[in-house]
């Protein structure tokens, strides 16, 4: 028996000894790679809008007028002059008749693009180094913002009298006025010229004159059928002149013998209104800027011991605006 045993237990060394050895796996630990992290999507929020900050109008007037004397101005000069605004269904028959400006003169008037009115008048105060004020309404000239026009001029202008203003296909704005050489000579060759503005305020004058003519004053520039005509008074007397570029005017001829200081319009395809000054305002109406048909009646007529002149009619989308200087009779 043990003899037997002892057989088994050799049996069993011998076959573990021809057994191949067992080699111990070895872990190996592995690094997976990196799973990309997703961005994480945050929910969309809509953000108010802003506005982009818009550029202020430089709107001021250029000097004080706190310690200014009445007794200082002249006596027949635009500081005792005064703008009225009228309305008018039609353009003939005005009312509402309304003081907008005091101590200012010799106004005209534009719709803007942004659908502002722009008025430019002579400062009869005397704030405006240029000699003119230019204010702005957005409410059909109920309500004004007014200021110094600002004119850069190479000549030096200073002074500027009787402003016109047209807007152009571009949009800028081009301002006719007079100047004067020689204050006070009554026979004098008085020269217009003119400026261009992308704002309505600040002004550069373009170079040469555009007109000049003896005792020439108040400028009115329209365009007829491609022509710019300028009509301007002499004393009583209107008279026209044209150019193919609103730059270099030729003269013409005389419109009429009395009844000048005109404003000229567009109140249909192929007619215009003038509006003029003889013993009040009156209008004429004509198809070509040369050959005018006065129309009846008297658009606005002075009170007692009052002129009125200086017309700047404007058409609006429930009629018309008339603005008018109104001074005391000389």
């Amino acid at each position: 028996m043990k003899k037997g045993i002892l057989s088994f237990i050799i049996l069993l060394t011998l076959i573990a000894a021809c057994s191949p050895p067992v080699i111990q796996e070895k872990l190996v630990e592995t690094i997976s790679e990196p799973v990309p992290e997703q961005p994480q999507v945050l929910p969309v929020i809509e953000q108010p809008k802003v506005q982009p900050e818009t550029k202020k109008e430089e709107l001021s007037f250029d000097l004080s007028i706190a310690n200014a004397n009445p007794l200082d101005f002249d006596p027949a000069g635009p500081f005792y002059h005064k703008i009225l605004r009228a309305t008018s269904s039609d353009g003939l028959s005005f009312q509402e008749k309304e003081v907008i400006f005091e101590h200012t003169s010799v106004p005209d008037v534009l719709r803007l693009e942004d659908g502002r009115i722009a008025l430019y008048a002579v400062d009869g105060y005397g704030r405006s180094k240029s000699g003119l004020i230019v204010a702005f309404s957005e409410d059909d000239g109920k309500t004004w913002k007014s200021g110094s026009v600002q004119l850069e001029s190479k000549a030096k202008h200073m002074g500027a009298a009787d402003p016109e203003v047209v807007l152009l296909s571009n949009g800028d704005i081009r301002m006719y006025y007079v100047i004067f050489p020689q204050l006070g000579d009554e026979m004098q060759v008085n020269e217009v010229w003119s400026a261009v503005s992308t704002d309505g305020i600040h002004f550069v004058e373009e170079d040469g004159i555009r007109f000049k003519y003896q005792r020439l004053t108040d400028p009115d520039v329209v365009t007829i059928d491609n022509t710019w005509f300028i009509y301007f008074a002499q004393g009583p007397m209107l008279v026209a002149a044209s150019s193919p570029d609103g730059k270099v005017f030729t003269l013409n001829k005389k419109i009429r013998e009395r009844g000048s200081v005109s404003n000229t319009v567009s109140i249909d395809d192929d007619k215009w209104r003038q509006y003029y000054c003889n013993e009040g305002i009156r209008t004429a109406t004509s198809s070509d800027g040369l050959n005018w048909k006065d129309e009846a009646g008297t658009r606005i007529t002075a009170d007692a011991g009052t002129i009125v002149c200086d017309p700047a009619p404007l058409k609006t989308e429930q009629g018309w605006l008339l603005f008018y200087k109104v001074g005391p009779q000389k």
